[in-house]
């Protein structure tokens, strides 16, 4: 409202304005003595008793045009300051920045720095974990093929064993552990004994 006010004032001297003018081109048109007659003129009408009445096609037409007769634009309607909602907003921003509280970024600098420092670590953590994994697997399949291939060796040479030990033993019957032989030995004695004892 103090807005209008002002706007109203503003026109209401801009409009007296122009009257003046007109004023000043009737006396230059009706050939009195100019600028002389119209101070004089201007002095006498500085009481209000003196102010003639203002014409409302004159008023309508001052209040869209300027002194040199060009059209005023109209001020434009801002939608976002017109909002509600962004002005409850920023009346709290307001408030909040009074009260000194960061609404938007309540950490401090010292907490964000320690906060990418703990990010840079854990990544730094995941990637080491991520490469010793690769390493360990890498690891565990050569890992795993040499075992499949000392298995096998180890069977060819089980095979090959047993069938160069039946050979062997049908070849040299000395080859045979000696131990095993006392035993048997002995079991040949003992059997004996017992069948001649009967």
């Amino acid at each position: 409202s103090s807005d209008a006010s002002l706007e109203c004032s503003g026109g209401q001297r801009r409009r007296h304005s122009d009257v003046q003018q007109q004023q000043q081109q009737q006396f230059n048109l009706n050939g009195t003595s100019g600028s002389a007659s119209f101070d004089q003129l201007q002095a006498g009408r500085a009481s209000p008793r003196m102010m003639p009445p203002i014409n409302r096609n004159d008023a309508q037409q001052g209040g869209h045009t300027d002194n040199q007769g060009l059209i005023v634009p109209k001020k434009l309607i801002n939608p976002c300051v017109d909002s509600m909602d962004r002005q409850n907003l920023h009346r709290e921003l307001m408030f909040n920045q009074k009260m000194g509280k960061s609404v938007l970024n309540q950490k401090s600098e010292l907490q964000r720095a320690l906060e990418k420092q703990k990010e840079r670590q854990v990544l730094a953590a995941q990637n080491l974990a991520k490469q010793q994994a690769a390493e360990n697997s890498i690891a565990n399949e050569l890992g795993r093929v040499i075992m499949q291939r000392a298995a096998r060796l180890e069977q060819k040479n089980l095979a090959a064993a047993a069938a160069g030990s039946g050979a062997q033993s049908d070849q040299h019957p000395d080859s045979i552990n000696p131990e095993y032989l006392n035993a048997r030995a002995k079991l040949r004695a003992t059997q004996a004994a017992a069948v001649y004892s009967k």
